[in-house]
């Protein structure tokens, strides 16, 4: 099977990544005024802005220790036991991109409260929206749910 340009281009990369860092670093090195705009950028976009989360929640999990251990599957089955309702302000989630309705992941214990080397497991998390997770901030869940 013959490989189009941008496929072996792909594949290049992707075997190659020390020599794509460094050409990389190199430009970034050369045109610091042109990177620092392509960055910022990139982290003012939808894209970027989950990305800064997603880093920002990771640092703090590697920083304690943390593990999670439950799957994908155990989440979408979480979510689908709410029958897509927020269970604090019964409001109907959406599938809108950072929307405040949006379903999310509450840990009932937050990650600033735990001790170094909790593991959370499914029954560690609820499911509840954007807007009622950012209210909640670093409050330990209580409700009984």
């Amino acid at each position: 099977m013959a490989l189009n340009k941008k496929e072996t281009s792909r594949l290049w990369r992707v075997n190659n990544k020390e020599r794509v860092n460094s050409y990389a670093k190199k430009w970034r090195e050369e045109h610091p005024e042109q990177a620092k705009a392509i960055r910022e950028k990139f982290l003012n976009s939808d894209n970027g802005k989950l990305y800064n989360c997603k880093c920002s929640h990771i640092r703090r999990i590697r920083g304690k220790k943390i593990e999670q251990i439950y799957t994908a599957n155990e989440v979408l089955m979480k979510i689908a036991d709410t029958n897509g309702i927020c269970p604090i302000c019964n409001k109907q989630f959406t599938t809108e991109y950072l929307s405040l309705n949006e379903p999310t992941i509450d840990h009932i214990i937050p990650l600033s409260k735990v001790s170094e080397g909790y593991i959370y497991s499914i029954e560690d998390i609820d499911i509840i929206c954007r807007s009622c997770n950012s209210k909640k901030y670093n409050k330990v869940n209580n409700s009984g749910r």
